[in-house]
């Protein structure tokens, strides 16, 4: 790019989307670079949409901010190798989902709220915003799916510790989360997360940690807590059932 210091004028009787720009320098590989959207805190109806007509939706970094709109469209993977600092709108449309890749830490802060949110990357790992504002929530219907392996757990942590970090997850929502080490993390204010083979490195809040699953293990309704299938309290292994379980309920 050449410089210029002299005002860029654009005339046209439609209100564009905000201001986009792809940042990659020639040092980043391809999908490594940063997706800026910034509409210089002029309020606008568009959105950046990410949806099937974009032929590579990765990048490494996200940054969303003054009064910048961003969509992921219905059905899309959004692939982010880096970050996501949000401080206006991303909107991620029923499901769409974000697919964290790469072995680079991620930070998340700002609001960000997630159709589905999938990391299958061992060893990563993943900072949650302590900042006042910061939050990582997952929509109804969306799906929370995080899968380290038993010699390379994610790490979900808190950018500032010790300082909590708030994730809020959808009753109706999907939770699959398995080996993962947490810390600090407050999730009261959603449902219960429940991680097998993940440890737990404290201050968490609404979490429960259990050993691997080992299929066909018996899980047994009890009832002990309430008539709600989806508490954990309601079952033998304490935790409510997964695909392979042999799930018992009696007559």
């Amino acid at each position: 790019f050449a410089a210029r210091e002299s005002r860029l004028h654009a005339w046209g009787t439609n209100r564009g989307a905000p201001g986009t720009i792809y940042l990659q320098d020639g040092n980043q590989a391809d999908g490594f670079g940063t997706l800026i959207v910034d509409s210089n805190g002029t309020s606008r109806s568009g959105y950046t949409t990410i949806n099937g007509n974009v032929t590579e939706a990765d990048v490494g970094n996200v940054v969303v901010r003054r009064s910048g709109k961003l969509r992921v469209a219905t059905g899309v993977d959004f692939v982010v190798r880096g970050s996501i600092a949000n401080s206006a709108t991303i909107t991620c449309m029923k499901g769409s989902r974000i697919v964290l890749e790469s072995a680079n830490d991620c930070h998340i802060s700002g609001a960000v709220t997630v159709d589905g949110l999938v990391c299958e990357v061992p060893g990563k790992r993943i900072f949650g915003g302590t900042g006042a504002g910061d939050s990582l929530a997952i929509a109804a219907d969306g799906i929370l799916l995080l899968a380290g392996t038993a010699e390379s757990p994610i790490k979900l942590l808190p950018e500032t510790g010790p300082d909590r970090w708030t994730l809020k997850v959808n009753a109706n929502a999907t939770k699959d989360v398995t080996y993962v080490n947490v810390s600090n993390c407050n999730a009261s204010t959603g449902y219960e997360v429940v991680d097998f083979g993940g440890r737990d490195l404290g201050g968490n809040m609404n979490w429960q940690f259990f050993p691997p699953v080992v299929p066909g293990m018996t899980n047994a309704w009890t009832g002990a807590a309430s008539s709600d299938p989806g508490n954990s309290a309601n079952w033998s292994q304490r935790r409510c059932p997964v695909p392979t379980d042999s799930i018992l309920v009696k007559a």
